[in-house]
Formats: structure tokens, C-alpha cells, sequence
């Protein structure tokens, strides 16, 4: 899902959109929009996308202001919402064509180019410090340890450190 918003947003504004596993749309590391996913009823998965096209009147509130971004800020282009949704609902139908519970050799190369996080420190709720080695086929932060061992983060927040 990642993958195909910022795909859409990247077409749309000219802007380079990357990824920040695990849910985060960012522009030169700042957070221009978030994806939320969670285990809906039977085997559906609900989804909430949202993205800071324009910035708010009177701005992004203090606790945020730091790290988000509108995506306008960046983009040369003149932004319309509606054209906007409409490009990442056209993105998600053929990303999600064919679902699959893991990554494509072809979806892991793209996001590997959108990865945000790849060869960076970063902190992680779950697993500490270490750097951020790409994504593994099913998902999941791949984390060198200062030790030099390797992780899979599959849930929590992580952060450049």
C-alpha cells in the first residue's frame, strides 16, 4: 500500500515521495503522510491513508511541527486533492491486483529505491538501535544490531537515531 501511494504522489506533484517503514510518506525526512493498516473482520484489512497535501491554516501543531510537512511545500506542480485520491485509488488497484502475504522480487526492488531508512541508524521500539538493512519479502524492517546481528522488526515504531 506504501508503494502504490507513493508512487501516485510522487506522479502527481514531481515529488521524490519515499517510504519510512513502517507506515510513513515522507520528503526529504519529513512526514508528509501516513498509512495505518489493521486486521479488519474475517480476512479483510482495513486501511486508512492520509496525506498532508496543503498545510494547515495557522500551520502543523507544535508537536508536530518539527517533522511534518505538506506535501505542497515540496511540489512545483499545483496540487488538486481530488486528482490526488483518484491517482492513489488508481495506484492501490493495480498494486493490489493480486494480493499476495509476501513481496514481489519487483515490489521489493521498488520500495528498496523508496527506502527512507536503508543503511541509516535507526531506533526501534521493538528491537534497539542498530541500522536499517531494507525490507525482507513478508514485510518486515530488516535491522543490523551494533553487534553485528540481524533482526526482523515486524511491529513498533522506528526512527532515525
Amino acid at each position: 500500500m506504501g508503494l502504490a501511494v507513493a508512487e501516485a504522489l510522487t506522479a502527481d506533484s514531481g515529488v521524490d515521495v519515499r517510504l519510512e517503514w513502517p507506515n510513513d510518506l515522507t520528503v526529504r525526512d519529513r512526514k508528509v503522510g501516513g498509512i495505518l493498516c489493521e486486521r479488519g473482520h474475517a480476512s479483510g484489512v482495513v486501511a486508512g491513508i492520509g496525506v498532508n497535501v496543503f498545510t494547515p491554516v495557522g500551520g502543523f501543531p507544535r508537536h508536530l511541527d518539527q517533522r511534518a510537512e505538506a506535501l505542497e511545500v515540496f511540489s512545483f506542480k499545483t496540487l488538486e486533492r481530488i486528482v490526488l485520491a483518484g491517482s492513489i485509488l488508481n495506484r492501490l488497484q493495480v498494486r493490489l491486483a493480486s494480493p499476495s502475504a509476501r513481496l514481489s522480487p519487483e515490489e521489493l526492488a521498488a520500495i528498496g529505491a523508496r527506502d527512507a531508512l536503508r543503511g541509516r541508524k535507526v531506533s526501534s521500539g521493538q528491537a534497539g538501535r542498530g541500522i536499517a538493512r531494507g525490507i525482507a519479502p513478508d514485510g518486515a524492517l530488516l535491522l543490523e544490531r551494533p553487534d553485528g546481528t540481524g533482526v526482523r522488526v515486524v511491529a513498533g515504531s522506528v526512527r532515525p537515531a
